[in-house]
């Protein structure tokens, strides 16, 4: 049975940026957040976001289907690695990881994010995506860009709860690991699998290798930030939103005891909440709803 639909409670990042405002949301993010919520919201209202997102994702799938050793170089040349087995052609999804260093900007201006990167924005939107000259750089703008909403969901968390323990351990680390992530089509992976067969690679039998965050899961950190899916058909890359009503994100709802496929609006943020902020928190948070994509058999994420 197909589970049903939660819009989780949403917010404009300019609410965030408003001390008034947050006043007023405050409340809501802390029922979306805690014992009693389904541990994730969602924020719309990026400036830039949505330019970022546009070019970054799409990259995901041109490098999980790309030659292995072109890939390897690009990679490379951009400081990006992955966490699962590449070499694997049986695999599911692909994964490109970086680890981000990261520091925060102090502004209550709701432009402040858009105005430090515009520049770098008006060029992208002129560039040719058709090679990863830019890989590197999107998708380091994009990371700091989720890191700092992080850190705004922690400054409202704090002022409610006090003590200031959230904001300042992410602070103190200003770290974080950023994924790219693609999840193959059967198209992909009849792909994958008959370029090892050209290459005359060995072939895993075992298809089932995966990651903890590939699974059911609770994260361990303060918050984990996900953009909403790009669906892309399977044969000509294009991006196509209107095969689906939800995200794919399915979530197990524990004060409930449901589960739940979330929707969120285009071009949002899910933040969800990790098991690091409810000890921090000292218990003013649920444990963290368990989540996991659901594999998508004709579209890619």
């Amino acid at each position: 049975m197909e589970a049903e639909i939660l819009e989780p409670y949403q917010l404009s990042f300019s609410d965030l940026l408003d001390r008034k405002r947050c006043q007023l949301i405050s409340r809501h993010v802390m029922e979306a957040l805690g014992p009693n919520g389904p541990g994730l919201l969602c924020i719309t209202g990026v400036l830039g976001s949505a330019l970022l997102r546009r070019k970054l994702l799409p990259m995901a799938r041109k490098l999980a289907l790309l030659d292995p050793d072109k890939r390897n170089r690009i990679l490379k040349e951009h400081h990006l690695g992955s966490d699962v087995p590449l070499k694997n052609p049986e695999r599911l999804v692909s994964s490109f990881a970086m680890h981000l260093n990261y520091q925060p900007t102090y502004s209550s201006s709701s432009s402040l994010w858009y105005e430090r990167v515009a520049a770098k924005l008006d060029s992208l939107e002129k560039d040719d995506d058709e090679d990863f000259n830019n890989l590197g750089v999107v998708f380091r703008e994009l990371g700091f860009c989720m890191m700092e909403l992080g850190l705004s969901v922690a400054r409202v968390c704090d002022r409610e709860i006090g003590g200031g323990f959230l904001e300042g351990t992410l602070l103190d680390s200003c770290t974080a690991k950023g994924r790219l992530i693609h999840y193959h089509s059967a198209a992909d992976q009849l792909f994958l699998r008959e370029e090892a067969v050209r290459r005359k690679q060995v072939n895993y039998r075992n298809g089932s290798h995966f990651n903890l965050w590939q699974q059911w899961h609770y994260d361990y950190g303060i918050f984990t930030i996900l953009t909403d899916p790009l669906f892309l058909s399977s044969h000509s890359c294009q991006e196509c939103n209107s095969i689906t009503s939800h995200s794919y994100l399915r979530i197990y709802h524990p004060s409930e005891n449901k589960f739940y496929m979330v929707k969120t609006p285009q071009d949002s943020f899910i933040v969800q909440i990790g098991e690091s902020a409810d000890i921090l928190s000292r218990g003013s948070y649920g444990r963290p709803s368990t989540a996991c994509a659901d594999q998508i058999s004709l579209w890619s994420t």
